[in-house]
């Protein structure tokens, strides 16, 4: 458990998040960071927020040149949120809450009171996504705001967003690297000064379909710090800030946990959450059984851990009844990133996240011209 990564909440996401609401002029009590602060002050007419997601650490090291056009305006390393996952990652990127505030823990979230299992970002059944709940419906469970919201800056706002994202409805689309550069660019030519929030779903479902350490990977690296480059040497008096949501790493084995009989037998609740960090609530009076079983069944590949003691080491950034989502314990996957299926509906990907290794830390980048 020990040799797990965890969020460290002075030096993670989060505090990207609030240094660009303090910038605006609506600061959110979140600690800052002084790097980014300091740039900020220098008063660039454009201000960019980047955020590829699943470029983090792991990824960048192995895809781009250490003396490249990323790396060397590489900062430092932070850390992300767990569960290490767009879902989780973005709400917190996006709102400037901790998880335990937000409460939108992963990709499939097990929602009783709607009956199940619910992929929160697309609002389909888990089981079923012909089965669709209304988007307010779902933003009403799990309110989110963005942290620019109403600030009293001179900056105008743009956002550029993938379709499953909150927020999507008042900004510009945002799916390629195409889509990405062309928000960037006509934002940068625009009159007055422009901050710009950027989420690009890529290169997260390249490494996701042939790995982090592919052909395919490092090219999609090498053509975003091509065309990033061209961008700050077209636009002065502009600053880039680029981060991840998360990283990846590429997987070794699969935890076919979904069609363990004997297992789904001790659980009170469905397996949600995400597919390396799995929610796990044993039915009353089977918790002793279940330890022993899942040790001895698993017990190389998921490390269990109990939720209570997460909430204690502060690893959501607190408590709240949004916890009571998270289950009893949740299962990690460990350092053979052995992936753990939740449904027959996940899909085998070649790279993946969401766990407390590698997945965890992601850069801070900072380009300005």
């Amino acid at each position: 458990m020990e040799s797990f990564i965890y969020p460290d909440w002075n030096n993670n996401i989060i505090n990207i998040s609030a240094s660009f609401a303090k910038f605006l002029g609506k600061p959110n009590g979140k600690p800052t960071l002084p790097e980014l602060d300091e740039a900020l002050r220098k008063g660039y007419k454009n201000v960019l927020f980047v955020i590829l997601d699943a470029l983090g650490k792991y990824p960048l090291e192995r895809n781009a040149e250490e003396n490249g056009f990323f790396r060397s305006h590489l900062v430092r390393t932070l850390t992300t949120v767990f569960p290490s996952t767009t879902a989780c990652a973005s709400a917190t990127l996006y709102s400037g809450l901790y998880p335990y505030e937000h409460g939108r823990f992963g990709w499939c979230m097990d929602i009783p009171e709607e009956g199940g299992r619910w992929d929160i970002l697309t609002q389909e059944k888990s089981e079923d996504h012909s089965v669709k709940m209304d988007k307010k419906k779902m933003m009403e469970i799990f309110p989110l705001e963005p942290f620019f919201k109403d600030t009293p800056s001179d900056y105008h706002v743009t956002t550029l967003l993938s379709d499953i994202l909150p927020g999507r409805e008042e900004g510009k689309r945002c799916e390629s690297f195409d889509e990405l550069f062309d928000g960037l660019e006509e934002a940068c030519s625009s009159e007055g000064k422009q901050f710009v929030y950027a989420h690009c779903p890529q290169p997260d479902g390249i490494f996701h379909h042939y790995g982090v350490t592919s052909a395919e990977g490092k090219a999609a690296v090498a053509l975003l710090e091509k065309r990033m480059k061209a961008l700050t040497e077209k636009y002065p008096d502009t600053l880039v800030v680029i981060t991840a949501d998360h990283g990846q790493v590429d997987i070794t084995g699969y935890v076919p946990l979904y069609r363990d009989k004997r297992l789904a037998e001790m659980l009170a609740r469905p397996l949600s959450i995400e597919v390396r960090a799995v929610s796990l609530t044993p039915k009353k009076g089977r918790e002793e059984e279940f330890l022993r079983y899942m040790q001895e069944t698993y017990g190389k590949d998921i490390t269990v851990l109990k939720t209570s003691d997460l909430i204690s080491r502060g690893v959501f950034g607190g408590d709240s009844e949004k916890t009571k989502r998270l289950g009893t314990y949740l299962g990690v996957g460990t350092f053979s990133h052995a992936i753990v299926l939740m449904h027959e509906n996940t899909d085998c990907f070649l790279g993946q996240h969401t766990g407390l290794t590698e997945e965890m830390e992601v850069p801070l980048i900072l380009i300005p011209t």
